[in-house]
């Protein structure tokens, strides 16, 4: 039986337990690790009804952490690769951008970085750019901001508010006049679904 939760034991590792914390992604290949994300999802949307299992055409990573000798499923993330698909909001076939989905990290492990290595597999190692974030709520939108990433002042094609689609992109690159992101804009704050992003740091 695998211990989804990581009880209170093991979520109270000390500070040398962090920091020598190993952890690995694996994508989700067979059925037995389709078994385990099901599990994940199950209790992912006991804390957020609004997660979705995984749908068709979807791919999933899940983070692995080893703790005192022990293995365990620690969190995944779900993205959409790049493809052409029909819209029923647009009424045609349109090009869907690579897109983040989900992503969920167990209780016991959170603040030790799993998300923010989840995000960064899913950006992967090309130079930073416009990235998609489906429906992102207000950790993700800080997490976002903490790895650099803001929503620019761009407008969205309905078809992509209606999916729940997000674009960010490096601030930097709004800086240089890429892009412009005007914190009094919709844009700013539409995706954080709990509230505004002034009070993320």
């Amino acid at each position: 039986m695998i211990g989804l939760g990581w009880g209170s034991s093991r979520a109270s590792c000390g500070t040398e337990a962090r920091r020598d914390l190993v952890s690995h992604l694996v994508p989700v290949r067979d059925y037995k690790d389709k078994f385990i994300l099901h599990l994940l999802q199950a209790e992912a949307r006991g804390e957020s009804p609004g997660f979705l299992f995984i749908r068709p055409g979807e791919r999933a990573n899940i983070m692995w952490a080893e703790v005192e000798g022990e293995r365990a499923p620690a969190g995944y993330y779900v993205c959409w690769d790049p493809r052409r698909a029909f819209s029923k909001h647009a009424h045609e076939y349109v090009r869907w951008p690579a897109t983040f989905s989900q992503v969920y990290v167990v209780p016991g492990m959170r603040r030790r970085g799993m998300a923010t290595r989840m995000l960064q597999d899913f950006i992967g190692p090309a130079p930073p750019g416009e990235i998609w974030v489906e429906s992102p709520r207000a950790e993700t939108v800080a997490l976002l901001h903490k790895l650099g990433y803001r929503e620019p002042n761009q407008p969205y094609e309905l078809w992509q508010v209606m999916e729940g689609l997000s674009r960010w992109v490096p601030a930097e690159e709004i800086g240089r006049g890429r892009a412009g992101l005007s914190p009094g804009c919709p844009e700013a704050w539409l995706w954080a679904r709990d509230g505004g992003m002034s009070g993320l740091r």
